[in-house]
């Protein structure tokens, strides 16, 4: 979607419609990841409860999913930045990014599940806890390549200005 209009955007060197619709697709992942993240952080217990989880494994599904909802939140604009310096032909570094990404949650899950490195056994919040650390880099990751990298993807408050033309 955003992708590809970002991309024919970028072709026709048009930076006012690149920043517009770059805002405009944020704004709008941002505002569902948003909507998922309250949903998940004030009503852990309903999903769970959809899959039958009961006792122990039903509390412990809820405290990953209200721990997990962090990184819901920080999902839409991450998933937006990367849409966007993909479409500008980032993908190399977009790439290199999701691999840091996963190592980091990989290492940092392992660490804190297990308690090495002195930190405690936190067990599956552990798990939830390093893939929330492992998505907020990310986004600061993203947000710092694309303002010494990608300096077109720079969005101001008149970028997100909305006109009714924009939806019809």
């Amino acid at each position: 979607g955003m992708g590809v209009l970002l991309a024919q955007y970028w072709g026709a060197d048009d930076e006012h419609g690149l920043r517009r619709n770059f805002a405009l697709g944020t704004t709008i992942s941002t505002f569902a990841s948003a909507l998922l993240f309250a949903f998940c952080w004030f009503f852990p217990d309903v999903i769970p409860s959809l899959f039958k989880a009961s006792g122990e494994t039903a509390e412990l599904a809820a405290n990953y999913l209200q721990i997990i909802s962090v990184a819901i939140l920080v999902a839409g604009p991450s998933i937006s930045m990367d849409a966007a310096l993909r479409a500008l032909g980032k993908t190399k570094t977009t790439m290199t990014m999701s691999i840091i990404e996963i190592g980091l949650n990989v290492g940092l899950s392992f660490i804190l599940i297990f308690g090495y490195l002195g930190m405690p056994a936190m067990g599956l919040m552990g798990a939830g806890l390093g893939t929330v650390i492992a998505r907020v880099l990310r986004v600061f990751m993203s947000v710092a390549v694309i303002y010494f990298l990608s300096p077109p993807l720079i969005l101001g408050l008149r970028d997100f200005s909305f006109s009714s033309r924009i939806f019809n």
